[in-house]
């Protein structure tokens, strides 16, 4: 720690050093009499910390910093403008807007220098931000940004590629200039995917690109080798495995839109394969995206569980974890009548969980979670099966009820301004259920009126959701099925086993679902090390016995 200290009314200082520095100040204080204090921060050093406060001037009229502060913040919050009689939605909008605003950081110094991912100090060229808690965020953070904040979003990917270069890996959840680790997937690939598919500028297409497929291809830990390998995660292999499976597909499928972008036709089949994987955790006969272990379904299953094989949640949270492939998912459930029947027992379900206790979901409506995360996008989904009354139903209750005017107005942790994000966007009428996209979902909005500026000098101005699918709907294209989602997907087997602790024998069965029942597959497998040979119905085993097995599809292969 170094102290600075100076008289206001001379330049002379005095410099202070120590690991543990106590400052005692004996000039006798009038009572009344206000002391001034300034204080300034920097991540690369004290001649840092000095520049930056000589950047911000020389004035100790607190009154005049005061109105600075308060100007550039009502710049920030005009970007949008709200209209309503209620006092009280209008102080919830703009907190949630200042809350959207407060991070990330950014963490340079104003000669632009900043202590880099390699712990050395370097320059750059526009403004390097810190703390990206992107499995928050992705969700409606970043889209919130990319609508109205086009140049920080650049400048927020710029600052992954400037970390990608220091220490050879996208940030996952970044914390001044440092990986902590402590949430899954590699969700920046989310934030570029968004940025790219909606044409922000300002940033390295490709070196984004290059950044987020090494990111995904170059690294075994958590999972990825496995998950890379199998086309899932198991309880065998990795705690949190159904999370990472569905979490890891989807950033697989946000790398394929980039791979599109750029013309880069084999990486985009390639990731759009492995964004598929979601399909093989998905129980037909139960309908739920659940957790594998040994080969099969891991029993027994509670669908209110908190577990271990969960992040933050549980099977009723996750199962709708598939925002790249959203027909595909419905197709799974058997159609559009038996989806909004499994989102109607998700809402109606009890309102409490079992397992363990998980601090961070509360907000419960049924089994849906508003105080975490993995449930933000789940009640638009009834738009995707011509109910949009019901997304108006659980998003305008959500609004009115879980976020207050008052100390504790959130139903849950903010998350470095997602939850508030939520808020900002859903209040406004929009939502995007798939980051990575062009496309926005609509509900009614809770406001009379909205004006959107954005940094092209155009204005959005919004009454009700008719004008606002207008606008979302201004530059849609014709549909074009894609070739390399749905049936192009072989599904890995499933094996079934009587007992797996047993005495003289247990019976074992095999199956696979098959997407186009037009393309005939066969299931092969081995026992110990044997020859593969062709399933034909169940079988025994009288030993301990290691089972190996692999679909093959006529037209798609294994």
């Amino acid at each position: 720690i170094k102290k600075n200290i100076a008289d206001k009314n001379s330049e002379k200082k005095r410099n202070f050093f120590g690991k543990t520095v106590k400052l005692a100040f004996s000039n006798q204080v009038i009572k009344g009499e206000k002391i001034l204090v300034k204080v300034s921060l920097s991540l690369t050093g004290f001649d840092g910390a000095e520049k930056n406060m000589e950047a911000e001037g020389k004035s100790w009229d607190f009154e005049k910093i005061k109105k600075n502060a308060e100007n550039s913040w009502n710049k920030e919050l005009s970007k949008i403008e709200i209209t309503s009689s209620d006092k009280d939605k209008l102080t919830t909008f703009y907190t949630a807007l200042y809350h959207v605003f407060t991070q990330p950081n950014i963490a340079n110094d104003v000669d632009g220098k900043y202590r880099g991912r390699d712990n050395q100090i370097h320059t750059a060229n526009h403004d390097y931000y810190t703390v990206f808690s992107l499995w928050d965020t992705f969700r409606a953070y970043h889209p919130l940004m990319t609508l109205i904040d086009k140049k920080r979003t650049a400048d927020f990917i710029n600052t992954f590629i400037l970390q990608y270069e220091q220490g050879k890996r996208l940030p996952i959840w970044e914390l001044a200039s440092n990986e902590t680790y402590c949430m899954i997937g590699y969700h920046s690939v989310s934030v570029i995917a968004d940025a790219m598919m909606n044409g922000v500028k300002g940033f390295d297409y490709g070196k984004a690109f290059e950044a987020a497929k090494n990111s995904a291809n170059n690294f075994d830990d958590y999972g990825m080798k496995t998950y890379r390998e199998n086309g899932l995660l198991t309880i065998d292999d990795e705690h949190e495995s159904v999370s990472k499976t569905v979490e890891y597909a989807y950033d697989d499928w946000c790398i394929a839109q980039m791979a599109k972008i750029l013309g880069k036709t084999e990486d985009y089949k390639t990731f759009m394969k492995r964004s598929q994987n979601w399909k093989n955790l998905f129980d037909f006969d139960k309908k739920f995206i659940r957790p594998k272990k040994n080969g099969g379904w891991f029993e027994p299953f509670d669908a209110k569980e908190i577990n271990n094989n969960f992040t933050e949640g549980n099977a009723w949270q996750y199962t709708f974890f598939v925002p790249q492939n959203i027909e595909g998912m419905i197709k799974f459930y058997g159609g559009n009548e038996e989806f909004e029947k499994k989102l109607d027992e998700m809402f109606s379900e009890e309102s409490k969980t079992t397992g363990r206790e998980q601090v961070d979901v509360t907000g419960l409506i049924g089994q849906y979670a508003q105080g975490n995360e993995p449930s933000h996008h789940v009640a638009y989904l009834y738009n995707f099966v011509g109910k949009p009354e019901k997304t108006r139903e659980k998003v305008h209750y959500i609004l009115e009820n879980f976020y207050k005017n008052s100390p504790d107005g959130l139903i849950g942790n903010e998350d470095c301004g997602q939850m508030s994000a939520w808020y900002v966007l859903s209040s406004m009428g929009l939502y995007k259920v798939t980051p990575g996209s062009e496309k926005w979902n609509t509900v009614d909005p809770f406001f009379d009126r909205i004006k959107i500026h954005l940094e092209d000098d155009k204005t959005l101005i919004f009454t009700n959701r008719q004008e606002i699918d207008k606008w979302v709907n201004r530059n849609k294209a014709p549909k074009v099925d894609d070739p390399f989602f749905d049936e192009r997907m072989v599904v890995v087997p499933t094996i079934n086993v009587e007992k797996r602790t047993f005495e003289d024998n247990t019976k074992v069965s095999i199956n696979a679902f098959n997407q186009n029942e037009n393309n005939k597959q066969k299931i092969f497998y081995s026992v110990n090390g044997k020859d593969f040979k062709e399933y034909d119905g169940e079988f025994s085993v009288t030993e301990t016995s290691e089972i190996k097995a692999f679909v093959e599809n006529e037209k798609y292969g294994k």
